[in-house]
């Protein structure tokens, strides 16, 4: 009987440390994992903030890109580079703008084109 209570009791304290060795590693896993999710919002945060900014940054260039635009169209109608839609075969200036905002993407270059176009 001493043996068996003996034997029980050891298997108890084995069976105890298990546990406490698998709720110790549980509690690792769940610190690890709730770093990781800190870490994930936060770049989540930072790559939102960043895309808002790219976001500003291109409706600001965008506004600037029409400016700029609207003024060439108004100096080269006012040096009669353009007629003021005329009958003529030549384009109006939305024609020339269209053509030369195809813009390479990889190379940031503008096509080339000659001027036999217009």
């Amino acid at each position: 009987m001493k043996n068996e209570v003996v034997r029980v009791t050891s298997e108890n304290n084995r069976l105890h440390q298990d546990l406490i060795r698998i709720a110790d590693e549980k509690e690792e896993i769940e610190r690890k994992s709730h770093i990781a999710a800190k870490k994930l919002e936060a770049q989540t945060a930072d790559l939102r903030f960043m895309t808002s900014q790219y976001a500003k940054r291109v409706e600001a260039e965008q506004a600037k890109v029409d400016q700029t635009r609207e003024r060439s169209e108004q100096l080269m109608k006012k040096l009669g580079v353009f007629p003021l839609k005329s009958g003529d075969n030549k384009p109006d200036a939305d024609k020339m703008f269209q053509r030369l905002q195809k813009i390479d993407i990889e190379t940031g270059l503008g096509m080339i084109f000659s001027y036999s176009q217009f």
